[in-house]
């Protein structure tokens, strides 16, 4: 690798001049194309759905978690209500309602009813609490004998732990506390209260202090239990003129029982105690001033809380204490200026998890706080602010107040006049923002005027025991989803045509076409969606739009007629969907892309007129209406069916055919020839479109006539071998108990294409059946992965023998540099065999996985090679012979005996007795599980930054592909609930990462990660900013690159994932852009996906896929010999090493293959048990 070399002057370079033509048929060059159906229905559309029908609200159940919930609303919008606590909790495989009561269970022991993983003691030397949280347990115990407890709800009181003093365990939705409750002065001068040792043990995990608290974080520096500042408070004075949450003032100054002391009252004066441990104990040393203070009111409780680590959560920050964090803390919440207790300025935060809305339409959010105090009845201001996020070691001075959303004039809590209330704030433009960003928080802030005594409030804490769900600090969201995706079957419906090409256009004769399309959006279970269509007439860039006058729900065709068109003309028309909401009298629209290709169609009723179609004995009869939705599925694919075509005309001499797109006959009579029959193989399941179009003897061309059919599945493969036995010499047939492999001198790998493989020697190493397993005279396909160990010997992927030479041969030639599908002409041991040969394009890549498929189609007398996915070359052959011999893989049998051995890994093999067709090599290429229908892929390297130093980062995938630290780039711990220990990056020295992954670029593979971008460099906006999360670079290009683009004097920007064809500056590019975005100024994940078989490159951020449903179309993408970078790249004007990142980056991932959409989602989510994606 070059040394870093600065970029010029410090700049970013200039936006890329990149292609963007959507992945779709038209940019792969089919003449027409036919979709196959409306996608799969949504959790949100079934819930919709639901709502329309009921007139009630509806679960959105899938997007349900601890804190959240949302729902479909009956007049299609949706509510996420979203708390900073649980509200529930997994039991039995479904969500509970928190109960956090105690019951005493038969062992003694004392557990809540529906809260977190926590055991009480029942008294004796057992811990005090055991929490368990994701595989991890935490054990606090007590310095003194424990009683038998008494339980009060959610309460267990061990009664006179010490003389006068209560120790009472309060579990809580988030945890529980444990409180020491110090009844009299006396008490609180026994020397044991000088400095509290609790006992604990902790389960692979590390005590961490910062910021007064503990945080317990395991191997990779995240929390998984916090335990927050342990503060201390006093009985509080009397004050005749308050009430508080309906009690009384004799309830607040009589004699307190050990549970109600733990809430503090109002005029509650309060000390910090200071905190110290390890993974032995849990050190608290209580303020001694305040505990023998004559001010002080008994009883005094000192506590802390401990809580599962969430992204979720609240604090307030003090400016009477610089550096303490209260994380999750069960005081009251202040703002203002606290001058009648502890001379303090307090400011509130709450963090929410809204993932579930980014990239929505926010139409209303509402936040509302719970007050119970207020220095007189005068109303006082209280602002609300969108702030950064913040965590459990946020303390005064932080976070970032980024911008005031919201003002309202309140006073609750002071006396029956006024008394405890909700307020509610429009928090609307910071949820707006925050989902703009795609962010998956946002975090909101509280504060008043900070010198003025009359303005102090305090808020009701989650975690009071006078809490309710209506109490609690809740932010509820209204939104609507604007559809991304353009609107599907985008064709003519009278006549029935399918959508064509600019070079193909269909030919009709009907003047008023009637154009269709179906629109679908999650809230389209209302009568609110209609196309809208643009016809262009020839060249002119000026369109017509046309619209139906009536709305529908999702999934219903909308169509409207063009006016009268004009004979000899050629048109085109393109889609989309429009979305009509209404939410509080106010009516908007939104709108989807519009559909990629443009379909063409010229008005011409000189040629013959539309000829008919039929199936010779109704093989593959016509499917009924606009489209194959609802007819059978008949015949299969690969199973050649007769088809009749009726002229209509006396003058007809030329029939074109065509089969989904691509011709596949154009035959020419000397006569006039009124019928014309043409034998056609279906290529793909379900819809086959068959299109004609007659000339007549001057050449004139006819209507269209475009014939839909539906087909069954083709024949399964004879063989599928996919070594995952891991050991012994027999590899199984997956299709049954015929034609096992018997291995020789073969080993095992563990990681494969998809888990284990068979590893070979390259001198002695192979696997064979008993038997043949194809027909070699007939037609077969042979596919494998293979992982090539070196490029300098011929390596045979699989062959089947011959009684001289095997019948074909899939393999590496070392003099060609190139895979090869070969055959030879005959079955023979001459010193000069005809071999014909069918050549990829581009050399193998050492050490990487890719895709090989060989197949002999006999009917056209063809070898095909596809390399992933890839057709390379097609290759005449007229001479099949039918071997006999063994299937053999990793070697070839030569006339002088075996040879050319695989050097290198074989995994998942597989042998048909037909041809394999394009459309289903997406299924091989990208390893389909058959049962699912969902891609496999393979995480070749997983970085989890867990490292606290050095310069090099471990590889969770097992492969060893280690990444290395370059200058400027170092690990760095965090309090960050979501991602512990990080990799921090050094823009100005250009800090960035490495790693040798060996990654096939043609084929197709996913980068994934979390970026955490310096907000304080995007603010710059006197310079355009350009910082790269992953990337792939060559000499003076990447091949591929995945950032962040925010140009000079903007203050918002959009994520980008591009692919390269060359190594050469300003060479062709294909780069797929996002949904403009605010600066992220939080954790965003972002994915790209290059799919080497649809051509496609796909981007997703925070689990949400960006820009045209079928992504941008790749030509080429060339092969770099260099390692993978993480926050740096090439830059694409000079070549120079630039685009730096400034920021953080964490949980790192490469995968070979495309991985799937639900995957993508599942990594997106940083605060949940972790679902094993691979």
């Amino acid at each position: 690798m070059q040394p870093a070399v600065a970029d010029e002057g410090g700049n970013a370079e200039g936006r890329e001049g990149t292609s963007s033509v959507p992945a779709d048929d038209a940019a792969r060059g089919k003449a027409f194309w036919e979709d196959e159906g409306l996608p799969p229905k949504t959790a949100e559309q079934e819930a919709s759905q639901k709502a329309v029908a009921s007139g009630q609200r509806a679960e959105v159940e899938a997007l349900t978690t601890e804190t959240g919930q949302v729902f479909a609303n009956p007049d299609g919008t949706f509510t996420m209500e979203t708390s900073s606590a649980p509200e529930r909790v997994r039991r039995d495989g479904r969500w509970v309602a928190v109960d956090t009561t105690l019951v005493r269970q038969a062992n003694g022991t004392v557990e809540p009813k529906a809260a977190q993983n926590l055991v009480l003691s029942g008294g004796g030397a057992a811990p005090l609490v055991q929490f368990t949280e994701k595989q991890h347990a935490y054990q606090v115990f007590s310095p003194w004998d424990l009683p038998t407890p008494e339980l009060d709800g959610s309460h267990a009181v061990y009664k006179s732990v010490l003389p006068d003093v209560d120790l009472v365990v309060q579990v809580t939705a988030d945890g529980f506390s444990q409180n020491l409750v110090v009844h009299t002065p006396q008490a609180a001068a026994n020397p044991a209260l000088e400095s509290i040792s609790y006992p604990v043990k902790v389960d692979g995990l590390q005590a961490r202090t910062n910021a007064n608290a503990v945080s317990y974080v395991d191997a990779g520096g995240q929390p998984v239990f916090i335990s927050s500042a342990p503060l201390m408070w006093d009985a509080g004075t009397s004050d005749s003129t308050h009430t508080m949450l309906g009690r009384s003032d004799s309830e607040v100054t009589a004699e307190v029982d050990p549970v109600d002391a733990l809430t503090p009252g109002s005029q509650a004066r309060t000390s910090v105690a200071d905190v110290s441990a390890d993974n032995e104990k849990l050190q608290i040393v209580p303020d001694q001033e305040f505990l023998q203070d004559p001010e002080t009111t008994y009883p005094v409780v000192i506590d802390p809380p401990t809580v599962k680590a969430k992204l979720a959560g609240w604090t307030t920050v003090w400016s009477s204490e610089l550096d303490t964090s209260f994380w999750n803390t069960s005081h009251a919440l202040g703002v203002g200026y606290d001058a009648f207790v502890d001379n303090k300025k307090a400011r509130s935060l709450f963090q929410f998890d809204t993932r579930a809305v980014s990239g929505k339409k926010i139409l209303h959010a509402q936040f509302s706080a719970y007050e119970i105090w207020s220095a007189n009845c005068t109303k006082k201001n209280v602002e609300l602010w969108r702030t950064s996020p913040i965590n459990s070691s946020t303390k005064w001075g932080a976070p970032s107040w980024s911008a005031k959303v919201d003002t309202v004039s309140a006073a609750n809590g002071f006396s029956s006049d006024c008394k405890d209330a909700i307020v509610e704030f429009d928090a609307t433009s910071a949820v707006a923002y925050t989902a703009k960003a795609k962010s998956t928080t946002t975090t909101l802030g509280l504060r008043a005027d900070e010198g003025d005594p009359i303005a102090w409030k305090q808020f009701m804490s989650p975690k009071d025991s006078a809490t309710t769900s209506e109490r609690k600090p809740i932010l509820s969201i209204t939104y609507v989803t604007p559809p991304t995706s353009a609107p599907s079957t985008v064709k003519m419906s009278d006549p029935n045509v399918s959508c064509s090409s600019s070079s193909s256009p269909a030919i009709i004769r009907d003047t008023t076409p009637r154009l269709t399309a179906t629109p679908t959006s999650a809230d389209g279970s209302n009568a609110v969606l209609r196309p809208n269509f643009e016809l262009y007439t020839g060249s002119s860039t000026t369109p017509t739009s046309l619209k139906p006058s009536a709305y529908t729900a999702s999934g219903t065709a909308g169509t409207v007629p063009t006016a009268t068109l004009t004979s000899g003309t050629t048109y085109h028309f393109r889609a989309r969907t429009e979305y009509k909401y209404t939410y509080n009298g106010t009516t908007g629209y939104l709108y989807s892309p519009w559909s990629t290709a443009s379909c063409y169609f010229k008005v011409d009723n000189t040629g013959p007129p539309k000829p008919d179609i039929t199936s010779d004995n109704n093989v593959y009869p016509q499917c009924a209406g606009t489209t194959c939705a609802t007819s059978p599925e008949t015949g299969s694919v690969g199973m050649t069916g007769t088809f009749t075509i009726a002229a209509g005309a006396a003058d007809v001499r030329r029939y074109v055919t065509w089969l989904n797109g691509v011709k596949i006959e154009d035959k020419t009579y000397s006569a006039n020839t009124a019928t014309h029959k043409v034998s056609v193989t279906p290529d793909k399941r379900l819809t086959n479109t068959l299109r004609v179009q007659t000339f007549d003897a001057a050449g004139n061309p006819g209507e269209t006539r475009d014939y839909l059919f539906n087909v069954a599945k083709p024949a399964a493969a004879a063989g599928v071998w996919k070594f995952d036995e891991g050991n012994g010499t027999t590899v199984a047939n997956a299709q049954g108990t015929a034609n096992p492999l018997t291995l020789t001198d073969a080993t095992w790998t563990n990681y494969a294409r998809q888990g284990k493989g068979l590893k070979t020697n390259g001198t002695s190493s192979y696997a064979a059946t008993s038997g043949s397993v194809v027909d070699t005279a007939g037609s077969f396909s042979v596919s494998a992965w293979a992982n090539l160990g070196t490029r300098d010997k011929i390596s045979t992927v699989a062959n089947q023998n011959g009684s001289k030479v095997g019948a074909f041969q899939l393999y590496y030639s070392e003099s060609l540099d190139r895979w090869v599908f070969n055959r030879y002409a005959a079955d023979s041991d001459t010193a000069s065999p005809t071999i014909v040969r069918a050549i990829s394009t581009k050399p193998g890549v050492v050490g990487a996985w890719t895709h090989l498929l060989g197949v002999f189609d006999r009917q056209n007398q063809q070898l095909r090679l596809y390399v992933n996915g890839e057709l390379q070359q097609e290759t005449a052959f007229t001479t099949p012979w039918a071997s006999t011999g063994p299937f053999e893989v990793g070697r070839f049998k030569g006339g002088g005996g075996p040879s050319s051995y695989f050097t290198g890994q074989i995994d998942q093999v597989q042998a048909y007795k037909r041809v394999v067709y394009p459309d289903e090599l997406a299924a091989l290429a990208n390893l389909e599980d058959p049962a699912t229908g969902k891609t496999q892929a393979e995480l070749l390297a997983h970085w989890n930054m867990d490292e606290t130093s050095g310069t090099t980062g471990a590889d969770a995938s097992g492969r060893a592909n280690q990444l290395l630290l370059q200058t400027g780039a170092a690990f760095k711990a965090t309090d960050d609930a979501g991602h512990g220990n990080v990799l921090e990056l050094n823009e100005a020295v250009l800090g960035r990462a490495t790693s040798a992954v060996a990654l096939d670029d043609s084929g197709s593979f996913t980068v994934a990660g979390w970026a955490n971008l310096a907000q304080l460099k995007l603010e710059d906006t006197t310079v355009a900013h350009s910082p790269t999360v992953f990337s792939h670079p060559g000499n003076q290009r990447n091949a591929f690159r995945l950032w962040y683009r925010q140009e000079a004097g903007e203050t918002v920007g959009d994520w980008n994932f591009g692919v390269y064809a060359t190594d050469v500056l300003n060479g062709p590019a294909a780069t797929t852009v996002s949904d403009e975005v605010n600066p992220p100024g939080n954790w965003i994940h972002v994915v790209g996906v290059y799919d080497s078989v649809t051509q496609s490159a796909k981007l997703y951020v925070t689990g949400e896929r960006q820009g045209d449903e079928n992504g941008a179309y790749v030509a080429d993408v060339y092969q770099p010999t260099g390692p993978l970078m993480v926050g740096g790249s090439r830059r694409h004007d000079t070549g120079a090493w630039g685009n730096a990142l400034p920021g953080q980056l964490d949980d790192m991932r490469v995968y070979a293959g495309v991985l799937s959409e639900e995957e993508i989602t599942q990594l997106s989510i940083v605060d949940e048990p972790p679902i094993d994606i691979g």
